[in-house]
């Protein structure tokens, strides 16, 4: 069982890595329709390159387990800023399927960081040998 959430979790890194190369990648290619996007929502359009910078080393470093809690951590963060900054709120469905997919996919980020600070579950690790010792209760050994 612990292998298969193992696998799980690599899964889900490499889907989730993959959709923010795949973001990162469409921004370059379309570098002038993301600038007008991101300053029709407010923010200057200088962040933009940064914004990419930080999609892409992100999506890598999550694909590759490298500093994974703080890879996630950003974007879930990056994930959570665009969902905030819609430029008509909730004016049309695609908009508000837009922001819940963006708050599901920080909240599964997030999921991936949280396991990645604590049993590393999401991390591929060697199987312990160790196992648990018994321990007998009193109040389960039958005594004469």
């Amino acid at each position: 069982m612990v292998r298969l959430i193992n696998n799980l979790g690599i899964i889900t890194r490499y889907a989730l890595g993959l959709v923010f190369l795949l973001v990162g990648a469409s921004m370059v290619d379309q570098y002038a329709l993301a600038q007008a996007y991101m300053v029709s929502t407010g923010l200057p359009g200088a962040l933009l390159p940064w914004f990419i910078l930080a999609v892409i080393a992100s999506a890598f470093a999550l694909v590759s387990g490298f500093r994974l809690q703080w890879a996630a951590l950003a974007l879930a963060l990056l994930a959570l800023v665009s969902a905030l900054l819609l430029p008509d709120g909730f004016a049309d469905h695609a908009q508000s399927n837009a922001f819940f997919r963006n708050v599901s996919i920080a909240s599964v980020l997030l999921l991936i960081a949280g396991v990645a600070a604590g049993c590393r579950g999401a991390v591929r690790q060697a199987p312990s040998t160790d196992r648990p010792k018994r321990i007998k209760h009193s109040l389960l050994t039958h005594r004469s």
